[in-house]
């Protein structure tokens, strides 16, 4: 078994790091090129697996969502950011791509602002809460995960809950899919009597069908890679679902197309968009696509007739109207605070349990041996007198020791309560073998 003072020392200041890119900091290129080489891994390929471990990190997980390519880990001694991005072929240099660092108790403060949706291009969205839960349950299952990054990861899900049950962080709902149904009404005015293609029967595309309903769009065609997926989706709305075969003959009838699945590449290539368009006897398309990596060639962006939007360029859109959930931001700041100084100690008791155990184990080692002694010396007493005196002396050691024990749980900074164990260990002897 490990000793306990090793212990100790893999706790000491956690080595807790975060580091990745979101819509802020990184283009909607360099997202999707992250998010494309993780897609369906649950903390990442095994090349990054095998990396992490080599660089001697002890646990590590993978958040990746649309806007957002982030790891944790714990434990290494390399350039992680530097790491990361030769294994993901994009530069790292400063004044290239930015990737944002944080460490210890300010990653767990930052993963409980993401979880909150304070750090979501859309303010306090939903989805991002079950991400991270979703990114936590893969790390688990992986077995990249132990009991630090499970205690930020708990905590980060229990400010998320709680901000959403406390406040009004998510009140008035707002999406990204429903801002990229608002882009399209503002292109084409009046929505009710327009048809609409939704390529995507994910959760993005429910989001979509709601707002398009909200906005009066009653034709609504979707396409999904099996005609089941979208017949699930489209259902609920009365929109009419289709296999992947249809998506060619759809884009020459449809008035806009809204894209939203999961795939690794381009579902819509340049190609097939100019094909449509010879077909569409002069009628533009327009085409809004927010899937990460996306749904449609870039290049396809220069063909005749089409306009293209990307998710980038939602971000004023969602940002409107949020003037409410932005007064929320306090109070979830307060729940966030709270957490992460619950977090803080349980950091501390997980941190000092062993020493505290190893003094329990030898101030009883040394009680007992002294009660024998006792015994052996006044074998005439009777038994409720030992009885009596095994109490008495449980109740010294315990007085004398819960100070100390107390003081222990309580300091603030890594660096004196290491000290402090460290003294105590050398004081009692703590390291040494029984004799």
């Amino acid at each position: 078994m490990e000793p306990a003072h090793e212990r100790v020392k893999a706790y000491h200041g956690l080595g807790l790091r975060s580091y990745g890119v979101n819509h802020t900091t990184a283009p909607i290129e360099v997202r999707e090129h992250l998010r494309r080489i993780h897609a369906g891994r649950s903390t990442g390929s095994p090349y990054l697996a095998d990396a992490l471990l080599r660089a001697d990190v002890k646990e590590f997980a993978l958040l990746a969502t649309c806007n957002r390519v982030e790891i944790y880990t714990v434990g290494g001694e390399a350039d992680l950011p530097d790491l990361v991005a030769s294994i993901h072929n994009v530069s790292n240099r400063k004044n290239a791509v930015p990737f944002y660092q944080h460490e210890d108790l300010e990653a767990v403060r930052h993963l409980a602002r993401v979880a909150c949706g304070l750090d979501s291009m859309v303010l306090g969205e939903s989805q991002i809460q079950g991400q991270v839960a979703e990114s936590f349950a893969s790390a688990v299952s992986q077995e990249r995960i132990g009991p630090v990054l499970t205690e930020v990861f708990q905590t980060a899900i229990r400010c998320g809950k709680r901000a959403r049950t406390e406040t009004c962080i998510g009140c008035n709902p707002s999406s990204v899919s429903a801002a990229a149904v608002h882009i399209a009404q503002e292109a084409l005015g009046d929505l009710s009597n327009r048809r609409f293609l939704l390529l995507g029967a994910g959760e993005m595309g429910g989001l979509a069908l709601k707002a398009f309903s909200y906005r009066g769009v009653t034709e609504i065609d979707v396409v999904s890679r099996t005609f089941s997926s979208a017949r699930k989706t489209a259902s609920p709305w009365n929109a009419t679902p289709h296999g992947i075969d249809a998506l060619e003959s759809l884009l020459v009838e449809v008035d806009a197309v809204l894209t939203a699945t999961t795939a690794d590449t381009p579902v819509i290539s340049r190609s097939m968009l100019e094909d449509a368009m010879r077909r569409r006897e002069g009628r533009e398309l327009l085409i809004i696509d927010i899937a990460v990596p996306r749904d449609v060639a870039p290049d396809a962006r220069s063909v005749p007739g089409i306009r293209l939007l990307d998710i980038d360029a939602l971000e004023d859109t969602v940002n409107a109207g949020l003037t409410e959930r932005r007064g929320e931001i306090p109070q979830v700041e307060v729940i966030i605070d709270e957490e992460v100084a619950r977090f803080s100690r349980r950091v501390r008791e997980r941190i000092v349990r062993p020493v505290i155990a190893d003094l329990r184990r030898k101030a009883e080692m040394v009680r007992r041996e002294e009660m024998a002694r006792l015994r052996a010396s006044h074998e005439q007493l009777e038994e409720d007198t030992w009885k009596d005196l095994d109490r008495f002396t449980r109740r010294i050691v315990h007085r004398l020791f819960s100070s100390p024990m107390n003081r222990l749980r309580s300091f603030d900074t890594k660096h004196s309560v290491d000290d402090e164990i460290q003294t105590l260990r050398r004081l009692f002897s703590l390291d040494e073998p029984s004799r």
